[in-house]
């Protein structure tokens, strides 16, 4: 069917990032009001560099075909953190023929959208060095092929040689665009010199800068008395934080907005530019102490004009922490209900109700035939087979609940069965994923929560599908092992004399138990067991006596441990048992109950020997893989062991009497 619409994919790396949101912002407004959808892909990093699994999101790039997209806008400039150049190129060209604008960095034959911040960033620096006698200017940098990053160092660079200042190597740090790295690379510098010896930190980007005021303020220096600190983003946090800080605004909602712009003039066939720039506006505020520290309402622009700083922002903020935390409060109470077993079934029973209650408009949840177990990879070829497992429009007011039966498609030809939303804008595509698993994806709407949460709760989801199956195919295999059993009573593996399963049989079905015990989470005991005396009783009573002894242990055996439990004879008057969930606290009864039970036939029967039983074990964990001839072993062991004792104790009471 064909869209009656545009529809362009947002492609960012992680879209809870303040930068990220900003874009996302100009962009979604531009597409509105120009009648076209847009949708949010947040495909990690395409080259990772760590053992994480998050390049399981790369899956859901898969998507962004024109089966299913018309344009794309990839946010390039957070990708080089963790790639070359030329690979984000040949990335980017991999989507072709879907129209592509990048942003935040140059890529060769896109149009590409980037920040203009040469003029504003060397107007601070100057400023630093012209207004306030800054010497010594460290720059807080990162250490990758981004060109804004190093357009700045070039900047700064340049700047210094203008005011007769050399550059200093030693004053450059890498805190690779974060708070924690930052804070890692000045320790690194204060260890290194044995003191702070500069009078300003140029920092890249406002989380460095964050870094930089609370690194400088724990070691004791004040800002700006001590030592002045600028940032690079204008995020929300520097016109409301202590001191307020001195930054750049990149204008990036109008980075988003040309984005889109650019687009709509290639579906139109116009020819467009491939380098579109964006200029960026000098904030001043406290942190370079152009405003007083008491007075928290007002920055200035690179032209000297004051900017007020609206008082109901500031209650806008607090409100906005509170509302947050009551968000997360909300996803932790979640997060606690899912870690109760649930199958497949039950999982779906209560997905879309939970989805609501955060405030999520729209979703669906999209489950492979089959999870998908992946190693990295740099393009994810989506299975023929899915489910729509559960949906729901609060717009056209379509439900695929626990009473319907999930909808099969071809994620290869769409996304997503038609008619299942009224629009796909602002809605977020995220992989359902957990280790090297792959289980699907989930299209959702966003409703007024943070972004954070709504990732936290994609992986949330991710955890309970994973355990859900786990859980159902441990059911299922119970299922069948049951009906196994049921037939194996009538079969080979069945003990002729005691009605049990013999030796065969035994360890058959008992490494089955075993394995869903242990694949569900539940430790327990093997145990290995046989009658005491047996052949005293053969050689005085004869074998037939003995045979009775055995049916007997069969019996009392059978009475003392669970339906559930398998028993088997192995030969013999030796018999065994694999024990899901049985504790030492649990065998300590069950060996009380059994002795009982002998007892009372040695009290009843009409037999001229005594029935006495004697059992070892050995304990197997949950989640291990330990196999049952080994567990065995060691509880024969014990037994051996046991009978031992035993036998001491006799002989000592046979001496005393």
């Amino acid at each position: 069917m064909m869209r009656t619409v545009k529809r362009l994919a947002f492609v960012i790396d992680y879209i809870e990032s303040e930068y990220a949101l900003k874009i996302y912002s100009g962009a979604s407004k531009y597409a509105r009001e120009h009648g076209m959808e847009l949708m949010v892909f947040p495909i990690s990093k395409i080259m990772q560099n760590t053992k994480e699994y998050s390049y399981q999101s790369l899956s859901i790039a898969s998507h962004l075909t024109p089966q299913n997209v018309d344009g794309i806008i990839f946010v390039a400039g957070s990708q080089l953190s963790n790639s070359t150049a030329d690979y984000l190129r040949s990335y980017i060209k991999s989507f072709a023929p879907v129209p592509l604008v990048s942003i935040g960095s140059i890529v060769k034959d896109v149009p590409s959208i980037i920040c203009d911040g040469k003029l504003a960033f060397k107007n601070m620096i100057s400023h630093l060095i012209e207004k306030h006698k800054c010497r010594r200017l460290a720059l807080l940098g990162v250490n990758d092929t981004s060109t804004d990053a190093l357009s700045r160092i070039e900047v700064f660079k340049e700047t210094l040689h203008e005011h007769n200042i050399a550059f200093d190597k030693s004053l450059v740090l890498y805190g690779g665009f974060s708070y924690d790295l930052a804070y890692k690379a000045l320790n690194e510098y204060r260890n290194q010199k044995g003191c702070i010896d500069f009078d300003a930190i140029v920092a890249l980007n406002d989380q460095m800068a964050y870094a930089s005021i609370d690194w400088l303020q724990h070691n004791r220096k004040k800002v700006p008395g001590d030592v002045l600190v600028t940032g690079f983003d204008d995020e929300l946090r520097s016109s409301s934080m202590t001191p307020t800080l001195t930054t750049i605004n990149q204008n990036s909602e109008l980075q988003g907005a040309l984005a889109v712009e650019t687009l709509c003039r290639m579906f139109k066939g116009e020819k467009v530019e491939k380098l579109g720039l964006v200029p960026s506006i000098s904030v001043f505020r406290q942190s370079c102490s152009c405003v007083p520290l008491s007075d928290t309402t007002i920055s200035i622009d690179e032209n000297g004009k004051v900017i007020p700083y609206n008082p109901k922002e500031m209650m806008s903020s607090v409100g906005e922490w509170c509302l947050k935390r009551t968000q997360f409060t909300q996803v932790v109470h979640l997060y606690t209900e899912m870690q109760n077993d649930m199958t497949l079934s039950q999982f779906r029973k209560r997905i879309n109700t939970d989805l609501i209650t955060l405030g999520i408009l729209s979703a669906a949840v999209v489950l492979f035939e089959s999870p998908i177990s992946t190693d990295r990879f740099e393009y994810f070829p989506l299975p023929a087979k899915a489910l729509l497992y559960s949906a729901y429009d609060r717009f056209s007011g379509y439900w695929l609940g626990e009473q319907e039966t999930p909808i099969p498609f071809n994620p290869r030809e769409t996304m997503i069965p038609e008619d299942t939303f009224a629009s796909m804008d602002e809605m977020q595509v995220q992989a359902l994923y957990r280790s090297t698993t792959l289980f699907g994806y989930i299209i959702f709407k966003p409703g007024d929560y943070d972004s954070t949460v709504y990732t936290m709760v994609c992986k949330m989801l991710s955890n309970a599908i994973s355990s859900a199956i786990s859980i159902t195919r441990a059911q299922e295999e119970k299922k069948e092992l049951e009906k196994e059993y049921d037939i194996a009573a009538h079969t080979s593996v069945t003990d002729d004399l005691t009605g049990l399963l013999n030796r065969r049989g035994f360890l058959d079905y008992g490494q089955k138990s075993l394995r869903v015990s242990q694949v569900t989470g539940r430790g327990g005991m093997v145990l290995f067991g046989d009658i005491d005396g047996l052949k005293k009783i053969n050689d005085t009573y004869g074998h037939s006596a003995g045979d009775i002894a055995i049916k007997a242990e069969a019996q009392l055996l059978s009475r003392t441990f669970r339906h559930t439990d398998i028993i088997g004879r192995l030969g013999g008057d030796e018999f065994a048992i694999v024990a899901p969930n049985l504790t030492e606290r649990k065998l300590d009864i069950a060996r009380r109950r059994l002795e009982q039970y002998c007892d009372e036939w040695n009290k009843n029967s009409d037999q001229e020997f005594e029935l006495a039983i004697s059992l070892g074990y050995a304990v197997y964990e949950p989640y291990g893989d330990e196999k049952l001839d080994s567990l065995l072993e060691k509880a024969d062991a014990v037994l051996y062991n046991e009978k031992k004792i035993k036998k001491a104790f006799m002989t000592i009471d046979n001496c005393e009497l």
